[in-house]
């Protein structure tokens, strides 16, 4: 058997995975509420209950929920958002009660770890990216504590002559 590969935008990725969470955590109301065709939510309805996250021994597992996020309320902790889908993805489960071909289960195993990819990827540099802040934030503090107002505008200037 010939298996086909269609193409796959990381951005119908993120939008599936996102649609995913929210169906976790409203239920099926979510896309009885969406703006999508009816073809559409039938469409995913079909794909999200084919395939359910499943712990050992086909039990749901007892995942905890990650809060809902107000996007206004402050900064977003990138690392903490990455761990939290990573370790989602990791509980993620692939079953196949008969409703899909060993290629379409095998493609999905190959997305999961693809994505495990990234997400670590991501996550070393939301380290990187915090580290460096508080590097930056250390060298600021120090540099007010022990520089006079003169001094601390002559190493500005030696910096931005680098």
């Amino acid at each position: 058997m010939t298996s086909y590969y269609p193409p796959v935008q990381e951005g119908a990725l993120r939008a599936l995975l996102v649609i995913r969470t929210a169906i976790q955590n409203e239920g099926k109301s979510y896309l009885a509420k969406s703006t999508y065709s009816a073809d559409i939510v039938a469409k995913l309805q079909e794909i999200f209950t084919a395939i359910e996250p499943r712990g050992e021994k086909g039990e749901k597992p007892s995942q905890p929920q990650r809060p809902k996020r107000d996007l206004t309320e402050g900064a977003l902790d990138l690392e903490a958002e990455t761990r939290a889908l990573y370790d989602e993805l990791v509980n993620f489960t692939i079953e196949n009660d008969g409703q899909l071909d060993t290629g379409e289960v095998l493609n999905a195993i190959k997305t999961r770890t693809q994505l495990l990819e990234k997400l670590l990827g991501q996550a070393e540099r939301a380290s990187d990216v915090k580290k460096f802040n508080q590097f930056r934030e250390f060298v600021i503090t120090q540099i007010q504590a022990y520089l006079t107002a003169d001094e601390r505008n002559q190493f500005l200037t030696a910096l931005e002559n680098l």
